[in-house]
């Protein structure tokens, strides 16, 4: 093994210093050197020779600390040196290495992408395992070479297409690795085989030296202005087609749009994935800017221009006659008879009998069959037969399986069974299972039996950070003649269901319980939702939460266009709470949010399973409202204000007020839709219900409307309008106007004589009293500058109604209900004020004085003052930016209990004579904007929260 060839810095000395460990330990083969990191479990990395060939022999940046230190850790013990020494030595070289400016391109694809480049750039299908094949090919790597190096943006991607087995991969990762070593621009190098969007994106903000995560959008923009970044980058995508379902289009869109910026030179390999017109709009193509079989960004591999028969035979003669890989072939003393097979090979490879002689992939697997037999095919013989040659993959297939005798039932079940493999592939236990799964009699002498027949060559291996190897077939095309078997058949969705069952947990019934999926390995987290979609089985998990809070969300999510009903529900439920935290979080917390949004998703067999299963939890999530979807401008439609009221049958109502200047009326247990009361012209800010003189529910609102009284007509030029209404049959009863501007709360409590009184709190700085039954103005409280905000009503000892308000600048006030005299104002905490008091209530304490509770929009805190003196007696402190609503009301044990919301959307439950938290909702992800208690006619206590992100949750107690 020679020494690299790198230019001057930091990479050549730690290339240097790894090669001089390897003449130090004699040159050992790299079979020992991975032998030696088996034996030393300390050392960390891949045990791989391939890899180690790679780090030791090639001239890029190794991508992984962990493996050159178990290179340099391992040829320290076979020279007799230290292995920690020359660890840390690596270790401190490789870091110094990784910041050069250009220390190779990013790779990025499944388990080793770098491996995935090398091998098919020398006319490798699986790994390297000789000389470099690679012939011919000039025209195609000529346009590739000059699309990425041009000087003039071109602002397009290039498109390198062609069959299956054309060599699409081998030409664009050539280029991309001869550019990697010529050139100092730097690049990312992607094999897309199971790729996501954001998972590109991400690789091309680390090529650009990004360093924060960012969206699509944000990466173009900072592409397109940011200075910083460098002035050419390279993006070489390969095997498009076979990125993550439904990614496709995604990724295809985001190439497209990258190639429009200047910085930015993009070639991408992919099979048109499209019968027919393969140019028309909204075909893979067309997405990449291809409008016809002439584009200048189109590399065809299939056209004449770029058809290379002497580089094919020339391919077929280096398989024939190859020295290197240590398996002996009778061509190698034969040259002429090589040249002559190879010959016909060429001439017959082809995909499906079209276009002979153009299919790299068939020549491959025809010349390494006939270098695995003693007796030398020579069609110089007479009797010689050319049909003897397969032309398809599915005739080498065949032909293969056909010498197999007895053993082909079960070197073709393994090979079938691997077709199924999604990813990186299967290690051997997972294989067995899945291929036992299927019904063929195979165990591990039967996978001994493959790995030492030619049909070795169909696979390839790659090892794992944990040591374990996994296999899957060597190209797409062998993958999908073999399914197309199944399918012909009609067996391939049961083999999918019976693979999907394979993967269950073993006792998982539907569904299962959530300590049935704790245990299931990473193959079953990603692609269980993939092989369940085929089986068309997803339905039915779709109602287990262990699985949906197990497997990977995105995997998932990639099939929802197949379902429909509550498992369509679940699975929009998924997807609004599987956030960007959702892999940090807890088994519980994802629970939590999980039932939150299946319940608002109406998914409520899901709901009622996680809440079954989570039978700690005090609350759950009883019913969701959403009162509104959008406003104009599709933004969220603020819930701002709730009441609740029994209604003539006795279930319990709701009333929201929202910012599209409607009140609604729901049902609180099925969140239906009762009454819709239009009226107002502006945001409603605030609801209260009261049972008028005939005893039927009357609903009072207020808010943001505006109308204008002529002056000629007597009017102030403006005014703001109180509205009652019946509450069963929405009818509008009363207009309360006096106020100058929007009116922002609203209290109601009975008078002396009997009649009710609504209070109304405004943005004039004026708090009004009116008589609800004739809707006369009775007093005015004129002593809030700043705008009255928060308005509430509570009972003193001697039953006389007390008015509390508060103002945007932190005043609180309390008022006598009756005579509208000021009797306290509330000043703060010692050296400071309440500021921006939102919310107030108030309540009997143990004690038998009155206490007021306020919050406020930039207070963490909830404040309980005595009414009588004013004092502040004490805080309850837990909430983060402000507490924005509040409510109390008697507990099961008599006890009062204080509810308040703040501004990240939380909710908490506190016992105000203790002075403890007792619980903590999370729930809404804006500010919490009110809060309700009532208790249903079974005595359960139900919580009512209102938030600006739309929704209405009823929050149930367990008992």
């Amino acid at each position: 093994m020679s020494r690299p060839e790198v230019r001057a810095g930091a990479l050549k000395v730690l290339k240097d210093t790894l090669y001089g460990l390897y003449l130090d330990a004699g040159g050992p083969r790299l079979s020992d050197i991975a032998t030696a990191m088996n034996e030393n479990e300390d050392l960390p990395g891949l045990r791989s020779a391939h890899l180690i060939g790679r780090i030791l022999s090639e001239p890029t940046f190794p991508q992984n600390e962990n493996d050159v230190k178990a290179v340099a850790g391992a040829l320290a013990i076979l020279g007799g040196g230290d292995s920690q020494e020359q660890q840390a030595r690596v270790s401190q070289l490789w870091r110094e290495a990784s910041k050069d400016p250009r220390p190779g391109f990013v790779m990025a694809g499944p388990n080793d992408p770098r491996g995935h480049f090398t091998a098919r750039s020398q006319g490798y299908q699986g790994r390297v395992q000789g000389s470099d094949r690679f012939r011919g090919r000039h025209a195609a790597l000529e346009a590739v070479t000059g699309w990425l190096q041009q000087d003039q943006p071109p602002g397009r991607p290039l498109v390198i297409t062609g069959q299956p087995g054309a060599g699409k991969s081998a030409v664009l990762t050539r280029v991309a690795l001869d550019l990697e070593k010529t050139t100092r621009v730097p690049g990312v190098a992607v094999h897309a085989r199971g790729l996501t969007c954001d998972t590109l994106v991400e690789c091309v903000a680390v090529a650009a030296g990004i360093d924060d995560s960012v969206s699509a959008s944000e990466l173009h923009d900072i592409l397109k202005t940011d200075p910083g970044v460098p002035s050419r980058l390279v993006v070489a995508l390969d095997a498009l087609d076979e990125a993550a379902e439904g990614q496709v289009p995604r990724i295809a869109s985001l190439l497209a749009d990258l190639a429009r910026l200047p910085r930015l030179r993009v070639a991408v390999a992919t099979r048109p994935l499209t019968a027919g017109d393969r140019y028309r709009p909204e075909t893979l193509l067309h997405q990449l800017r291809v409008t016809g079989p002439d584009s200048d960004n189109l590399v065809d591999l299939d056209t004449p221009g770029y058809l290379d028969p002497d580089g094919l035979r020339q391919f077929i003669v280096a398989i024939l006659t190859d020295e290197t890989t240590g398996r002996p072939s009778p061509y190698q003393a034969q040259p002429e008879v090589a040249d002559r097979l190879a010959e016909v090979i060429a001439g017959r490879a082809s995909s499906n009998h079209q276009q002979p002689g153009s299919n790299y992939l068939v020549a491959a697997l025809n010349a390494a069959g006939a270098t695995s037999h003693d007796k030398v095919l020579d069609p110089a013989v007479p009797g010689f037969d050319v049909a003897q040659i397969p032309a398809t993959v599915d005739e080498a297939i065949t032909k293969y399986t056909d010498g197999l005798g007895a053993r082909k039932q079960v070197v073709m079940g393994l090979l079938t069974t691997l077709a199924y493999a999604a990813g990186s592939g299967l290690d051997q236990d997972r294989w067995l299972g899945f291929a036992t799964a299927l019904g063929y009699p195979v165990d591990a002498v039967a996978f001994d039996t493959l790995l030492d027949s030619p049909g070795a060559d169909y696979l390839l291996s790659t090892t794992s950070s944990d040591g374990s190897v996994h296999y899957r077939l060597f190209h797409q095309a062998l993958t999908d003649d073999l399914l197309a078997r199944r399918r012909e058949r009609g067996l391939y969705q049961r083999d999918q269901q019976r693979i999907t069952g394979s993967l269950l947990p073993q006792s998982a019934g539907f569904p299962a319980s959530a300590q049935d999926w704790s245990d299931i390995d990473d193959y079953t987290r990603h692609y269980l939702p993939d092989h369940a979609a085929a089986g068309w089985t997803l339905d039915r998990l779709m109602a287990d939460p262990g699985f949906l809070l197990t497997c990977q969300p995105e995997r998932i999510l990639h099939h929802r266009d197949t379902l429909s009903g509550e498992p369509r529900a679940a699975a929009a439920a998924l997807e609004a709470a599987a956030t960007k935290d959702w892999p940090g979080w807890s088994h519980d917390q994802r629970a939590w949010w999980l039932h939150v949004w299946a319940r608002r998703m109406r998914a409520h067999s899901l709901a009622d399973t996680l809440i079954t299963d989570h039978s700690s939890w005090p609350w759950h999530a009883d019913t969701a409202i959403r009162p509104g979807i959008t406003v104009p401008g599709q933004q969220i439609e603020s819930v701002n204000a709730v009441a609740v009221f029994a209604g003539a049958d006795g279930r319990t109502r709701i009333v929201t007020g929202c910012h599209g200047a409607l009140v609604r009326v729901w049902d609180a247990e099925t969140g239906t839709l009762l009454h819709k009361l239009v009226g107002h012209n502006g945001a409603v800010r605030a609801v209260a219900v009261f049972a008028g003189a005939d005893g039927r529910t009357q609903i009072v609102s207020a808010g943001d409307d505006v109308s204008a009284v002529p002056e000629w007509a007597g009017g102030t030029g403006r005014y703001a309008s109180v509205l009652v209404w019946d509450a069963e049959t929405g009818t509008l009863l009363q207009e309360l106007t006096g106020h100058y501007y929007g009116v922002w709360a609203v209290a109601v409590f009975a008078g002396d004589a009997g009649p009710t009184r609504i209070v109304s709190a405004g943005r004039d700085a004026l708090v009004r009293v009116w008589d609800a039954e004739t809707g006369t103005a009775l007093q005015e409280l004129a002593d809030h500058p700043w705008g009255a905000v928060a308005v509430a009503v509570f009972a003193e000892a001697d039953g006389q109604p007390r008015i509390v308000s508060a103002d945007g600048a932190g005043s609180v006030r309390v008022w006598d209900a009756e005579t509208g005299t000021a009797l306290q104002e509330l000043t703060g905490r010692p050296d400071t004020e309440v500021e921006k008091a939102m919310a107030v209530a108030g309540f009997a304490g143990a004690d038998g004085q009155t206490r007021i509770v306020s919050g406020g929009r930039y207070e963490d805190s909830v404040q309980v003052w005595d009414a009588e003196t004013g004092t502040l007696l004490y805080e309850l402190i837990g909430h983060a930016y402000g507490a924005t609503a509040v409510a109390v009301w008697a507990g099961a044990d008599g006890r009062t209990r204080i509810v308040s919301g703040d501004g990240r959307g939380s909710l908490r439950v506190w016992d105000p004579e203790a002075r403890t938290l007792l619980y903590e909702l999370t729930g809404h992800n804006r500010p919490v904007n009110a809060v309700a208690m009532f208790t249903e006619v079974h005595g359960r206590t139900r919580l009512v929260s209102a938030s600006a992100d739309g929704w209405v949750m009823v929050w149930a107690r367990v008992p």
